[in-house]
């Protein structure tokens, strides 16, 4: 996955680091979002409320994660890098064939539905361009 191997690159520099977008909310907060849950996940920390995860977020930087895409994408990114982090602990319990197939049909809608927002997003430019 592209934002964990860019979130992993970039913890080895020992410099800040600035992440940035166009406003600076949105898709940034949606990158530094992924790192700072990466972090209490690595720590042991809970994180089973993704909700108030995010708003500890937005306590920090108003308007982070601002769509329902954005959103999603968190928890696309986090539950990969949570299998791969623990995959020796759970390779018995979450890891049977049954998980697998609920996995793959998550991975598929969610691909479905990312794939429908991005045509989406391109007809709204289209539109206001016009």
């Amino acid at each position: 996955m592209g934002a964990i191997n860019l979130i992993e690159a970039v913890n080895y520099d020992t410099n800040p680091v600035v992440v940035h977008c166009s406003a600076g909310v949105g898709r940034s907060g949606t990158i530094v979002g992924i790192s700072l849950i990466m972090d209490k996940m690595i720590q042991g920390i809970n994180c089973k409320d993704m909700k108030k995860l995010v708003e500890e977020i937005r306590n920090q930087r108003h308007y982070a994660i601002q769509t329902e895409a954005q959103y999603m994408y968190i928890h696309r990114v986090l539950l990969e890098y949570f299998l791969e982090l623990h995959k020796e602990t759970y390779e018995g319990l979450l890891l049977t064939k049954n998980y697998e197939e609920k996995y793959a049909k998550w991975l598929d809608d969610y691909n479905t539905y990312a794939e429908a927002n991005d045509r989406t997003q391109a007809a709204k430019a289209a539109r206001a361009a016009l």
